[in-house]
């Protein structure tokens, strides 16, 4: 009912993802796809009324975001190019940490000197005492800053590098999963397909789900369970959008609770398999009417998600 109400109330927008409210009183939050920005539409999940909506940048915080993470520079008009010139601030920043102390470093017996500023000096004195304490004191915060906000610039490039370093191997980037296509096949409803990864994750709660852009995309439930760290969840399922007959196709399972990923052919006589983090899986023929039960429902609302 959620969706249905934001597709009505905004037709000439598509739908990206509801979030599921994680407790009574809040609504279901419906981000929609816009030409140059994204709508978010905020339903009351016991009526379907639209409570009101906002655009992503249309404040002062989504202009202090865009600023601060690509410099203004849309990623529609010159591609990640904003993202890049911010990344390389933060490593010429890096630079200027590491030559920093070089330079300031004081002669013997002269610390103290180095670490104080001298008020009663000239004012270009004072200027210069405050540029050097005002660096030395926060220099590792500084470092770990420009470290840190470069990353996440270089993401593309800094991940296979860090998973090479830690894990000992190569960063293996999966194909996203993909629904079947199937003559005639209507797509099952989302309350169904929440229903369907929670019995797939028992005992996570389901936070979200990332919509299908096109009929082969696969429909991406993001859950999570009490215990892990963090307010969002690490634990997906992939769902084939698509009916076949009475069971669903559970396409791929990461859980953030173990560490490990799955694939799963939820119905009759499915198919279990079960692959590590390193890739060596596993493979056993589920029971009859296989379903793992569900330790709960879904997080606590009564209104359930309906395409």
């Amino acid at each position: 009912a959620a969706l249905m109400a934001a597709q009505q109330a905004y037709p000439d927008r598509h739908p990206l993802l509801i979030s599921v409210p994680e407790s009574p009183d809040e609504p279901y939050m419906v981000r929609m796809h816009a030409k140059l920005d994204q709508l978010f539409v905020y339903v009351n999940p016991y009526t379907g009324e639209i409570l009101g909506s906002r655009t992503r940048i249309g404040h002062v915080i989504g202009f202090l975001e865009r600023l601060h993470i690509h410099l203004l520079i849309g990623q529609r008009l010159a591609g990640r190019s904003g993202w890049y010139l911010v990344g390389a601030a933060g490593l010429l920043l890096v630079l200027l940490c590491v030559t920093g102390p070089w330079l300031w470093q004081p002669g013997r017996g002269k610390l103290p000197l180095a670490l104080t500023v001298k008020w009663a000096a000239s004012w270009r004195r004072v200027t210069f005492d405050l540029h050097r304490v005002a660096g030395i004191y926060p220099l590792l915060l500084l470092v770990v800053v420009a470290v840190t906000g470069a990353a996440f610039s270089f993401y593309d490039y800094v991940k296979p590098a860090l998973t090479r370093v830690i894990d000992g191997r190569p960063a293996n980037e999966e194909t996203p999963p993909t629904s079947t296509v199937r003559p005639e096949a209507m797509p099952l409803p989302l309350d169904e397909l929440v229903l369907w990864a929670d019995q797939a994750l028992p005992g996570a709660a389901t936070q979200a789900l990332i919509l299908p852009s096109d009929p082969e995309t696969a429909v991406h439930v993001v859950k999570r369970f009490p215990d892990e760290i963090g307010r969002y969840g690490r634990s997906d399922v992939w769902l084939d959008q698509y009916s076949g007959g009475f069971s669903c196709r559970c396409l791929s399972l990461r859980s953030g609770r173990y560490s490990r990923n799955l694939a799963a052919q939820i119905g009759q006589g499915g198919l279990l398999m079960s692959v590590d983090r390193y890739g060596e899986s596993s493979t056993r023929r589920a029971s009859h009417g296989f379903a793992m039960r569900s330790r709960r429902k879904l997080a606590a609302h009564e209104g359930r998600v309906t395409r």
